[in-house]
């Protein structure tokens, strides 16, 4: 039966935050091809986790150097539907006023119909996270670190001021676990996988942090989410479910021109954010 359809084959690209943004595309591909068989290649056990049960594709495969090149060749060819959604390297935040989500439509020559980002927990994943917060008041997930860029990072004295602040809350740190550990928060620093972290989300109260791989979590799942920007852009990264706070300096946004490199100008965009800015946005999403 497989053989017999014509197959669409994708890439994966980028990081974790990056491959949950590619799935309104491939719900795209789905709709616009229901009898081809759509297969995604992931670079890595951390691509597929995000694509696991996801119903758009029919099969993940692992990426290795000798398919990289034979998909790679079969594009450049013409002879196959091959997508790479790379859209990092078109340096979006300076070219581009739409979401990460359409410029990866347009990549994979589609238009999304929604730009809700997807990602399917089991059952099980569910009732874990569902008894893991059980035991807490009023619990909000904190991500506070970004991979892309430090200078798209708020201030640790600024986020224990927030907690400080808000003490019927229960804040719950997630992440790897070399990410700088809060003060008054619990931490779950490398406790967790990134679904289970995942899972944590879907059923916390809300969502605070930076723009990453949680935060497109956090809109995926419709949790209501105040998410911080400074070097990154929210036109590109943000998601409209979700609170975004970002000050337009004259520099900002700067991650595609200087990446991870030190900022020159004391991360201005990150200062400007105030701790009673993101309390009024977090107490107006928890309603």
């Amino acid at each position: 039966m497989k053989r017999q359809r014509k197959k669409i084959s994708i890439i994966s690209w980028g990081g974790l935050g990056d491959v949950l943004l590619s799935t309104p595309a491939i719900a795209a591909l789905r709709t616009k091809y229901p009898q081809h068989w759509i297969v995604v290649f992931c670079r890595g056990r951390s691509h597929a986790e995000i694509y696991w049960n996801n119903p758009d594709i029919d099969e993940l495969r692992p990426v290795s150097f000798w398919i990289l090149l034979r998909l790679y060749a079969i594009r450049a060819m013409g002879i196959g539907q091959v997508y790479i959604p790379e859209y990092g390297h078109i340096f979006p935040s300076l070219y581009y006023r739409k979401c990460a989500s359409e410029i990866i439509g347009e990549m994979m020559n589609v238009k999304p119909d929604s730009k809700k980002l997807r990602m399917y927990l089991t059952e099980e994943e569910d009732k874990e996270a569902r008894k893991a917060l059980a035991v807490f008041r009023n619990p909000v997930i904190l991500h506070i670190t970004s991979l892309t860029s430090p200078n798209n990072e708020w201030f640790p004295e600024k986020w224990e001021s927030l907690i400080a602040k808000l003490p019927d809350y229960t804040f719950i740190q997630v992440g790897v676990g070399h990410e700088r550990k809060i003060k008054g928060a619990i931490h779950m620093l490398g406790k967790t996988s990134f679904r289970q972290a995942c899972a944590l989300i879907k059923h916390a109260r809300a969502f605070v942090g930076v723009g990453s791989s949680f935060s497109h979590a956090s809109a995926a799942f419709d949790v209501p989410g105040v998410v911080l920007f400074g070097a990154a852009s929210p036109v590109i990264w943000g998601h409209d479910r979700n609170i975004n706070l970002y000050k337009a300096v004259h520099c900002a946004p700067c991650v595609d021109l200087i990446y991870d490199s030190e900022c020159p100008y004391s991360k201005q965009c990150m200062n400007k954010i105030t701790v009673d800015e993101v309390k009024a946005a977090l107490l107006r999403q928890l309603g």
